[in-house]
């Protein structure tokens, strides 16, 4: 009798992937079949075999992930400072009557007024009224702007936070939106003015009462002011 050989082991391998009902876990099967025997036995081989289970840490499918908002800004970049004369203004282009029935849906008719002041106290080097509408040469107007020069940045500012202290106490509702970029005060009370300070000069458009309500003001005199500032500008 010959003895008998033995053959090289084969080890086949095969990955079952499945879940059971309710899980999402994957579970990897791994069979391994062990060949051994005579090379001339006629029947085939004997084979002798296993199973091994292995669960699978990863899960199924990837979870889902919700993505994270792109912050914004609340307001544009200021550009920077343009020195210009805001005495030297033409109220014609600074805002016409188009601009402000768009903005705050006031119409008005009438010639637009150009008044002149002198110095004054706190610093105050010069200042112009722009009336438009003005139903008699300038004594009223139902939309205005002034455009007052100071003697320094600090002084214009300081005159600001004057003027805001000042309807605070007298019950108007103050909110600090930003025009073109920089910081201004919004007053609703009887109206509605909004304020500002460029370089060592003030901006201020005013809207007498009941032309407009709280909320149109509240979007339409911060859209004037920013109208104003970039004409004064340009054209300064």
């Amino acid at each position: 009798m010959r003895p008998a050989a033995f053959l090289p082991l084969f080890v086949t391998a095969l990955i079952l992937a499945g879940c059971t009902a309710g899980s999402t876990t994957k579970r990897t099967v791994t069979v391994v079949n062990t060949v051994t025997g005579s090379s001339a036995s006629a029947s085939g081989p004997k084979t002798t075999g296993s199973v091994i289970v292995v669960s699978s840490s990863a899960p199924a499918s990837s979870p889902k992930t919700t993505p994270k908002p792109t912050p914004t800004t609340a307001s544009s970049s200021a550009a920077p400072i343009v020195k210009v004369d805001p005495l030297k203004a033409d109220c014609t282009t600074i805002l016409a009557a188009a601009d402000i029935k768009t903005a705050i849906g006031v119409t008005v008719t009438g010639k637009t007024n150009r008044i002149r002041l002198g110095a004054a106290t706190r610093g105050v080097s010069g200042a112009i009224r722009c009336l438009y509408g003005s139903p008699d040469n300038g004594k009223t107007a139902p939309v205005r702007v002034r455009l007052t020069q100071y003697s320094s940045a600090a002084a214009a500012k300081a005159q600001i936070g004057v003027d805001t202290q000042t309807a605070q106490d007298a019950g108007a509702t103050i909110t600090t939106p930003r025009v073109n970029g920089y910081p201004a005060t919004l007053q609703l009370i009887a109206g509605g003015v909004l304020e500002m300070q460029y370089d060592t000069w003030t901006l201020s458009v005013a809207v007498s009462d009941k032309l407009a309500s709280a909320a149109v003001l509240t979007k339409g005199l911060p859209t004037l002011a920013g109208q104003a500032l970039a004409r004064v500008v340009k054209n300064g």
